[in-house]
């Protein structure tokens, strides 16, 4: 045999639970079918054995002296339990050899197996005179130790009693080992004796700390530890606790020495870094990890339900089922399958649970034996796995389940876990998930389909959210609708017998683009289509909108107002959309307040656009209300704009269609029956209704437009006659417009109590004189009086422009007649003169007048000269004539030279 040196420390070591894990490596957690021992089996095993040492009184390294294994193989694990050099040489003493390690695998190793290695001191020296340890290498592989149940204790023992052949009897074979009559109920017995000495709580709590794969060093802590033996048996009853599976990759000690190592459960002298100090038998803390603390809450729990520590032993020394090193949730499971049905109903509502652990509860003892909360979680649970995200995901073997062990109460279930979920959104797609399962288990329109359907609706149950309970309700009533079609005509009742519920449906499918014709008339005829009670108008008007019903129809004057007592905000849209669509313009006036609460909105400028773009083409269905209608229309742009350059698009568009008022009398319309007049009549009516001022002066503004229009007059004339508010507002909108200088307002012929009250106003005094200017230029020529109410208007800074207010009128005028008004002018408002001589000169229309005027000028200018002559105008000083007038100025470039004959 050749030396080999100890292994280096910096080495990966194999025992340390990380990335690289003990033992042989399994592909992560799995299913583990049961496998129990055969009671009474005595067949031998056979074990492999080596011995590592030194050959007495020679100078040399340890070797490998002996082994019926592979050389390789042998050595891996004898220099792998290597913990250090023994300090103490006494048995008796506490660190003293023999020690005990116990391995599952090392580095290097595929295949797990039941190892032990024993240290201890031979009596002889070698050539330097130091005493020798020689190791024992004791090794049955997994499948064998696995099927007997083959514990370290036994083991241990089975090491002790078996003679070990030496070096010199030739070649090395297995030796076979008599474990007589081992069974997982000796064994159970004897660590269960164990437990309950050590104590159940500390042992099930080092236990516990393994599944967290935590390397656990037991300490003295002053007081006097076990012997050897004793503790061979206290770390093989702590591994007892666990599930036989996880030897597959566990590892103890009896003692371990100062040298680093991955031995997970051990005792030593003192903790190295990066393991966890136990003491031993003392109160230990509850594991801070999540799945440990489950595991150590789980054994307590058996515990306390009256489990014995033997009984507990004998289950999990059955489960031989390799389980992960990793897989602590897997190792729960095995130590509940004691308890099974309660351990499963545990995992069932700890959302931890397997169908196959559900699969074989009802295996072993069918679903009649469960008491009815059992019955219902299991079944709930199936539910869940069957849909567990929604129709469209499924698993067979939960619908195999449930169909072979079906249970009348499920849909009842089912509801009452639906209507208990906190989260709405969760509840409804879990709803409609079981409503497709159970016409999968019973076929289309079953009865357990319609009494799932009928309690998810039921309103008299607690919904999942309080005040949101008849919108989740109705959106899972159009769903079933949606998707089953007349498998869901059983909720119609709910939705006419229950106003709330239907109009939340009828919110809900109107956002969708309606619930179609179909639905509607088998709704309809369920209501009565004639003679539908008063709490279900929401349902004739949402068939109105949808186009299942026409204007006709829609008779009683309270369906609107039952269909839109709370419309969502959001809904505006669609409704718009669908009216368009079914040509239902009235659907904008009937839902007048709740587009109107859009308008004033922060949404209103998209309303504006929309109603911008659909306008046109509802108005040219809107049949004899369609006054009505471009009213409603022009009022909500204007409001939803803020009164921002809004044209009154539908007033004009109106006016196109109708024929012009006579001349003369455009302030007359607006009492009568035509379109004009009913425009006005709902304009004014929406405007009182708001009780908004600057809505009122936003409308009047917009009716005027920039510049004075006859075909709208009469709505702004009807508008100020008929209401206060309209009156304040033409006047302040007439005022700015007079004092701008557009006195053309004026023309059109404001109501009495308008003109008279801006006549009050200040600045506007002259407004009588002024129109006294506009009836005199009316009538027949009057020069002195017209030139008397001018000369009135240009004294009271009123602004007016002569060619456009004064000249036009006086164009039917005798020359004479202009000529006498000009002298009038001249001496009593000179400038106004000035402006009208220059509005004649430079207009095309006065060019005759013009040259009459120059014509008449000449011979007034010959008839002054011949009479200042005959005055003898030489010896005339005008400032020895008292009172008389200064001598005006010579205007003759008014009209150009003065010609002469």
């Amino acid at each position: 045999m050749t030396a080999v040196q100890p292994p280096d420390p910096h080495l990966p070591d194999p025992h340390r639970p990380g990335p690289h894990p003990p033992g042989p490596q399994l592909p992560g957690p799995q299913r583990r079918p049961e496998q129990r021992q055969r009671p009474g089996a005595t067949e031998p095993v056979s074990a492999h054995w080596a011995v590592l040492g030194k050959h007495p009184g020679r100078a040399m390294g340890y070797e490998l002296l002996a082994a019926s294994l592979d050389e390789d193989r042998a050595r891996r694990y004898l220099w792998g339990a290597q913990t250090g050099t023994p300090e103490v040489r006494r048995p008796d003493e506490t660190g003293g050899l023999p020690w005990r390690v116990f391995l599952s695998g090392v580095e290097g190793e595929r295949t797990a197996a039941c190892a032990l290695i024993e240290q201890s001191w031979d009596g002889t020296s070698d050539g330097t005179g130091a005493p020798i340890i020689t190791s024992r290498l004791l090794l049955v592989e997994w499948s064998q130790g696995a099927a007997r149940g083959l514990t370290w204790s036994a083991l241990a023992d089975a090491a002790a009693a078996v003679r070990w052949p030496g070096p010199e009897e030739g070649p090395a074979r297995p030796l076979r080992l008599d474990l007589g009559t081992l069974s997982v109920a000796s064994s159970s017995a004897e660590l269960a004796a164990v437990i309950d000495e050590v104590g159940f709580e500390w042992t099930a709590c080092v236990a516990a700390l393994l599944t967290a794969g935590q390397r656990i060093t037991v300490t003295a802590d002053g007081r006097d530890l076990p012997t050897p033996e004793q503790r061979v048996r206290i770390v093989d009853a702590v591994a007892a606790l666990l599930p036989y599976g996880c030897r597959h990759w566990l590892s103890g000690a009896s003692w371990t020495g100062d040298s680093d190592h991955k031995v997970q459960l051990t005792f030593a002298e003192s903790a190295r870094t990066g393991r966890t100090a136990v003491r031993f038998g003392a109160p230990t803390a509850r594991p801070a990890d999540p799945g440990a603390a489950a595991y150590l809450a789980e054994l307590t729990r058996l515990r306390a339900k009256g489990w014995t520590s033997r009984e507990l032993v004998a289950h999990l020394l059955a489960a031989t089922a390799p389980i992960h090193w990793t897989d602590g949730p897997g190792m729960l499971r095995v130590l509940r399958e004691v308890d099974l049905v309660d351990a499963v109903l545990a995992a069932v509502r700890e959302g931890t649970a397997r169908i196959e652990d559900v699969a074989r509860v009802f295996e072993l003892q069918g679903l009649g034996r469960l008491d009815a909360d059992g019955r219902r979680d299991l079944c709930l649970f199936l539910a869940r796995t069957a849909r567990p995200g929604g129709p469209d995901r499924r698993d067979e073997h939960a619908v195999r389940l449930l169909r072979d062990h079906w249970s009348p109460e499920l849909p009842e279930w089912m509801a009452g876990s639906v209507l208990a979920d906190p989260d709405p959104d969760r509840g409804f797609d879990r709803a409609f998930a079981w409503l497709d399962l159970l016409r999968e288990l019973h076929g289309p329109g079953s009865g357990s389909f319609g009494e799932l359907l009928a309690a998810l609706i039921d309103q008299r149950r607690p919904g999942p959210v309080a005040g949101s309970r008849q919108r989740w309700i109705a959106a899972v009533i159009l769903a079933a609708q949606l998707t089953f079609r007349d498998e869901a005509a059983p909720a119609d009742g709910v939705l006419i017998a229950q106003p709330d519920i239907g109009r939340a449906w009828a919110y809900a499918t109107l956002a969708r683009g309606g619930p179609g014709v179909p639905v509607l008339d088998r709704l309809l005829r369920a209501a009565g289509k004639e003679r539908l009670p008063g709490p279900t108008g929401w349902l004739r008007f949402t068939a109105y909108a949808c186009g299942a019903l026409d204007d006709r129809d829609l008779r009683r004057p309270g369906d609107a107002t039952d269909f839109g007592t709370a419309i969502p905000a959001a809904l505006w849209r669609e409704l718009l959309d669908l009216a368009v669509h079914h040509r239902r313009p009235l659907v904008v006036s009937h839902l007048w307040s709740s587009y109107w609460e859009v308008a004033c909105g922060p949404r209103g400028p998209e309303l504006a656009a929309a109603l911008a773009a659909s306008a046109v083409h509802l108005e040219a269905t809107a049949g004899p209300l369609q006054s009505e209608y471009a009213a409603d229309l022009d009022l909500l742009r204007l409001r939803a704009a803020q009164g921002q350059d809004v044209p009154m698009a539908g007033l004009d568009r109106l006016l196109d269609r109708e024929a012009p008022a006579p001349p003369g009398r455009t302030h007359l319309r607006g009492r009568g029956a035509g379109p004009v007049d009913a425009y006005a009549a709902r304009l004014s009516e929406r405007l009182s209704a708001t009780g908004s001022e600057p809505l009122w002066q936003w409308a009047v503004e917009a009716l005027l437009g920039p510049r004075p229009d006859s075909r709208r007059w009469p709505v702004t004339y009807l508008l100020a006659e008929r209401s206060a508010r309209g009156q304040e507002a033409l006047i302040r909108a007439l005022d700015r417009r007079l004092l701008a200088g557009e006195g053309a307002w004026l023309e059109l012929g404001p109501p009495p109590a308008v003109t008279e009250a801006l006549n009050r106003l200040p600045g506007m005094h002259s407004l009588n004189a002024r129109n006294k200017v506009r009836h005199l230029l009316q009538g027949p020529p009057t020069p002195v009086q017209l030139g008397l109410a001018l000369s009135d208007v240009h004294a009271g800074g009123y602004p007016i422009d002569p060619a456009v207010e004064v000249l036009p009128g006086l164009l039917r005028w005798r020359t004479e007649d202009v000529d006498l008004l000009l002298h009038e002018l001249w001496y009593r408002a000179h400038p106004l003169a000035e402006r009208l001589y220059h509005a004649i000169l430079q207009s095309r229309s006065a060019g005759h007048l013009r040259l009459s005027l120059l014509d008449l000028a000449h011979k007034e200018a010959q008839r002054h000269e011949y009479a200042r002559e005959l005055l003898r105008y030489d010896d005339y000083d005008p400032a020895d004539a008292a009172g008389s007038a200064a001598q005006p100025p010579d205007r003759r470039g008014l009209f150009g030279r003065r010609r002469r004959k």
